[in-house]
């Protein structure tokens, strides 16, 4: 079950920062940029995403698998083994994991501007039938 918090405010779509990551992509930019360092967490960009549960457009396979990786972890100080003091907290084991995608990136089809949002499903697959000898 997921909790939905209403008190976070939506990340525009628009906005320079949205990020599919949801709230790996809000972690990212607590720790990439300065401009996040000591906020008030909800108003990070992203807050809202997964697993928050109010974005469609979220890449959930990619964030279940980062987070799975340590990402989440290094995101509240518990850092990667190859973390030197005092250098940044972005180091190569942590990057690799940052850098990780699970191929799709966007959805297929626009969502809808009104209730229920997403789009009718596909009709089923289309191929074409290849025999084999």
């Amino acid at each position: 079950m997921l909790r939905l918090n209403m008190a976070v405010p939506a990340t525009p779509r628009n906005d320079p920062k949205f990020s599919s990551l949801g709230l790996v992509g809000a972690a990212v930019l607590g720790l990439t940029d300065a401009a996040y360092t000591n906020p008030n967490l909800q108003f990070i960009p992203n807050m809202d995403g997964f697993p928050n549960g109010r974005r469609l457009e979220d890449d959930v396979t990619t964030i279940e698998l980062q987070a799975v990786g340590g990402v989440v972890l290094a995101a509240i100080g518990l850092w990667y083994d190859d973390f030197v003091p005092g250098q940044s907290p972005v180091t190569p084991n942590l990057g690799n994991v940052l850098k990780f995608s699970a191929g799709v990136t966007k959805n297929d089809t626009t969502l809808r501007a009104n209730f229920p949002y997403v789009q009718t499903p596909w009709r089923g697959l289309n191929y074409t039938k290849v025999t084999k000898f």
